[in-house]
């Protein structure tokens, strides 16, 4: 019996082989002493699912995580080589996430909640990207209002169920909120042009009125000034001075405090006897009483 001796030159082979990863990610081949082999070809593959059938060092990048894994075989998974976390990049630098990606920003770690980013820095770019808590709502004490959800957004509503102090370690136990500082810093109340323009106001509410330079204190159902009070425009009118005796006994001062009209009738036997006509019980006298006439036809308190 004759033997067929058949060299294969080094390009053949290579050729052979090239062939076969073109064709399968398996390949039977023959080596140059007739021995045959089985020579693996690793494939990467772009799907929203697993590729079936890989083989140890196949790469897939999950469409639908947008994740790169590869089949390490032993044990036969799919391992994740996508870093845990990855740093921020810039929409100019080919930043692309979709939502719930979460990326480090200077030491934070950041959630994005549109699918979109832009060139602004999560820390400035509330819109697209809010604070990332790893383990859920456990590691996060402020929860969304009406739920026992952690809150996660650095925008919309939230609430926490003890003491609050800020600029120091050890809140007065009485105290809901504790603002003791060692760093000479104050308590900047919430401005309104005016306290009026709270639709909805709720007793022991304060706010700073910056049309009328004064704080305000929501109490009996009115805003009172909580501290100093600008008195202008005074105007003085005694009774007498019109037609209907009924008035003769009174005077009328009328002004304007921190803002707001007020009219004072005392009585002239008992300047101790004082009653104040206001917006407040005068609804349809908007702009301050200026004339004798207009000040008797209020009602007074």
């Amino acid at each position: 019996m004759s033997l067929i001796y058949m060299r294969f030159s080094p390009l053949f082979v290579c050729f052979f082989l090239f062939a076969g990863v073109l064709s399968a990610q398996e390949t039977l081949v023959t080596d140059h002493k007739g021995t045959k082999k089985i020579v693996a070809s690793n494939t990467v593959t772009t799907t929203a699912t697993a590729p079936t059938s890989p083989v140890e060092g196949d790469v897939w990048f999950d469409a639908t995580s947008r994740s790169t894994k590869i089949w390490q075989g032993d044990p036969a998974i799919w391992k994740d080589l996508t870093p845990i976390v990855s740093l921020w990049q810039s929409n100019t630098d080919g930043g692309l996430y979709a939502v719930d990606d979460i990326v480090s920003y200077n030491g934070i770690l950041y959630k994005n909640l549109t699918a979109t980013n832009t060139n602004l820095s999560p820390d400035n770019d509330p819109t697209n990207w809010g604070y990332a808590i790893a383990s859920g709502a456990a590691d996060e004490p402020w929860y969304t209002v009406g739920t026992t959800t952690g809150h996660t957004s650095n925008t919309g509503d939230m609430f926490f169920m003890g003491q609050v102090a800020i600029g120091n370690a050890s809140p007065d136990p009485n105290a809901i909120l504790d603002l003791t500082n060692s760093v000479d810093k104050a308590f900047l109340l919430p401005s309104e042009t005016l306290q009026s323009n709270i639709s909805s106001p709720t007793d022991g509410m304060l706010v700073y009125s910056s049309d009328n330079n004064n704080a305000y204190l929501r109490a009996e159902s009115a805003w009172k000034p909580f501290a100093h009070n600008l008195v202008t425009n005074e105007l003085i009118f005694d009774g007498e001075d019109d037609t209907d005796v009924t008035n003769d006994n009174f005077y009328y001062v009328s002004f304007v405090v921190n803002g707001d009209w007020k009219v004072v009738r005392y009585d002239k036997t008992d300047v101790n006897i004082e009653l104040q006509a206001t917006l407040s019980n005068n609804s349809g006298q908007l702009a301050q009483p200026i004339d004798l006439l207009t000040c008797t036809a209020l009602t007074y308190d």
